[in-house]
């Protein structure tokens, strides 16, 4: 018989600690020694499209990105062979999108021996997406500054444009990168460079010249709309199937997702960025375009340089001194440009200068920047006109106008054909951004570390009070109790901590928490864990807005849990019906929670205020920690406590959250 029983109570118990499992937010898992997915909790589903019997028995790389497979399986070895260590990597979804995850486990050892490993995922997406945006940012700002100091300092096609297509192929992560010119009158294009990721080994050179016919009808669509043309090979683009170059790019050539971007339209045709991916299929991100919006423009600037250099063969002082060619070159700059003279007297400026400054062009023209109160500029200054390149970063503060602008500013000579300096140009990129960026992946790694030790701190409090409870319950516990009610009681407390914790994270507020809506969601809990067979406990709940600190929430739950609970016990022996009411209101400088029933009631009010229960002695201990004040009344028929509680807490000298007596 007392087999019977341990056997019932250790079902229950099992029963108990999976539903615990199973209703976690991260996937649980367990692998064998052959990485096969042995077990895993059923929110797996709802995380990946994968039900439980898709997955169990198959290993777990079946469902990893293949590029993040050779670091998961040497995770997994470490992992088996006991270094845990958390990774973050790609999982692929059933649906086929692609989720980050980050997972953690240990070996699964039994009698000596070690079976397989065990781990916890979790999704973070979302953070992921974010660090890439910004690391992105900051890649496409590079790329533009390395492309921009490459058109100022070379005056030779070939540099330029490897480095645009280089700069353009690691930036955008590709395959292939190219630019060709397109001629209309000569019915050609014309390859001017190309990049080969080094990455893909197997990539042959594709750069030559190519009639028109051959490639269909894109040229002519795109000089028609000016619009980029995008093909892949499960989605081939209409002007490239009728003219049957669809079948060497995507079929001869391997090209998964290519992507012609037009730029610089003159009379007789215009440039093409080319971008060729072989790996697998790409969708072209908004911020890929505007940079390539951003870029075209500097490209454009690059052709124009070229042109200008090839076609007038003359000295970069006739260039600087042509009004026409240099105006084209300087109005259409996506930064700010400004000239300055021998003598340091600024004589011309662009629009995205006087933007970036904040200031008139009639108050710049004529500035003997030599004379600047910034000692930094004045150095920079100097040394150009000196004959070298330099560069100036900070925060400039405008003597034209009352503003402080960080920037970044690239100086280069303007020298003549016998040797001797004639000025300067100053490159101005507003930096504000870019600090920003900086800024906030700082404020980003602050919270972080932040939110760890907040997590690490209330996890610690947490595990002292279910260990006070246990070791309470263990004083209390006696021969023949019910076991089954006893997890079901501490179930029901360790919930309404839990509960507390999840309005807190659902609300991005680690400091303060709504009783309003937790008292709804904790009494709907308690009701749904006591609520007896065949009978009906009606709950009458008032509530106003009041909100209370983070470490009295908890011992505040705890309190109405262990009220509500004994009421749901002892209050309606025999009975099919009944109510239990709280109200909770603000009071005095605290607020007042109320809860009674309708129920057989107490003989003995003076038993409550020394209890011999468990119930009761936490209840007084909690009304301690929330240095709170309680009435117990009779009611007919009932009960009813009133609990008065402070809700400034500025005097707690812990602010700890322990329960008295942890």
């Amino acid at each position: 018989m007392k087999n019977d029983r341990f056997e019932q109570a250790l079902r229950e118990s099992e029963r108990k600690y999976r539903t615990l499992v199973e209703n976690l937010n991260e996937v649980v898992y367990m692998l064998n020694e052959r990485a096969e997915i042995t077990y895993i909790t059923p929110n797996i589903e709802s995380f990946s499209g994968y039900t439980v019997e898709e997955v169990t028995g198959r290993r777990f790389t079946d469902f990893v990105h293949p590029e993040d497979l050779h670091q998961r399986m040497e995770r997994f070895r470490n992992a088996y062979s006991g270094k845990n260590q958390a990774t973050e990597y790609r999982l692929l979804k059933k649906n086929g999108e692609v989720a980050w995850v980050r997972t953690s486990a240990r070996p699964i050892i039994e009698d000596g021996r070690t079976l397989g490993v065990q781990g916890v995922l979790t999704e973070i997406t979302d953070r992921k997406v974010y660090e890439e945006k910004l690391e992105r940012q900051f890649a496409c700002s590079r790329a533009l500054n390395r492309i921009l100091d490459t058109i100022i300092s070379e005056e030779h096609s070939e540099p330029v444009l490897d480095t645009i297509v280089e700069v353009m192929g690691k930036t955008l992560q590709l395959d292939r990168a190219l630019i060709y010119e397109i001629r209309f009158e000569e019915q050609l294009a014309i390859g001017l460079s190309e990049w080969l990721n080094p990455d893909c080994p197997d990539l042959d050179p594709s750069i030559g010249s190519y009639p028109l016919s051959s490639l269909g009808e894109g040229t002519a669509w795109m000089l028609t709309t000016r619009q980029y043309l995008e093909s892949h090979a499960d989605q081939i683009h209409p002007n490239l199937v009728d003219g049957g170059f669809a079948g060497i790019l995507h079929d001869r050539m391997k090209i998964k997702s290519l992507l012609w971007h037009p730029f610089a339209f003159h009379d007789d045709g215009f440039y093409i960025l080319v971008f060729n991916q072989v790996r697998y299929r790409r969708q072209w991100t908004r911020e890929e375009f505007e940079f390539l919006e951003t870029l075209n423009r500097q490209v454009h600037l690059a052709m124009q340089k070229l042109a200008f250099l090839k076609d007038h063969k003359v000295a970069r002082e006739q260039l600087y001194r042509s009004e026409k060619k240099f105006r084209g070159i300087f109005e259409n700059a996506p930064l700010g440009i400004f000239h300055f003279d021998s003598n340091g007297v600024i004589t011309e400026c662009n629009d995205n200068f006087m933007r970036i400054i904040g200031s008139s062009r009639n108050r710049l023209i004529g500035l003997e920047t030599l004379r600047l109160p910034d000692p930094e500029m004045v150095t920079a200054l100097k040394t150009v006109l000196s004959g070298k390149k330099t560069s100036y970063e900070g925060n400039y503060q405008s003597v034209t106008a009352d503003k402080i602008t960080p920037v970044k500013v690239s100086f280069e000579p303007v020298v003549s054909e016998d040797g001797k300096v004639q000025g300067g140009i100053g490159i101005v990129e507003d930096i504000t951004e870019r600090r920003k960026a900086e800024e906030s992946i700082r404020k980003s790694l602050e919270e972080k570390n932040i939110l760890l030790s907040e997590i690490h701190h209330r996890v610690k409090n947490n595990m002292a009070v279910i260990s006070s409870m246990i070791s309470l319950q263990s004083e209390f516990f006696h021969e023949g109790k019910d076991t089954a009610e006893i997890f079901k009681i501490t179930q029901s407390r360790i919930r309404s901590m839990a509960l507390v914790h999840e309005l807190v994270y659902e609300n991005d507020n680690f400091t303060e928490i709504g009783l309003d809506r937790l008292l709804h969601q904790l009494t709907g809990n308690i009701k749904r864990i006591y609520q007896p067979n065949g009978r009906s406990i009606r709950m009458d709940i008032k509530t106003e807005e009041i909100r209370l600190n983070m470490n009295d929430s908890v011992p505040f739950s705890l309190y109405v849990n262990e009220v509500i609970s004994n009421a749901f016990k002892h209050a309606f022996h025999g009975r099919e019906h009944g109510v239990i009411t709280v109200q909770l209101t603000r009071k005095e400088d605290g607020c007042q929670v109320v809860i009674g029933d309708d129920g057989c009631g107490v003989t003995d009010l003076a038993m409550l205020d020394r209890p011999k229960s468990l119930g009761f002695t936490i209840i007084h201990g909690l009304v301690t920690q929330l240095r709170g004040r309680l009435e117990i009344t009779p009611r007919n028929p009932g009960l009813q406590l009133s609990l008065w509680i402070p809700l400034d807490r500025s005097d707690n000298p812990s602010g700890s959250g322990e329960p008295a007596g942890s």
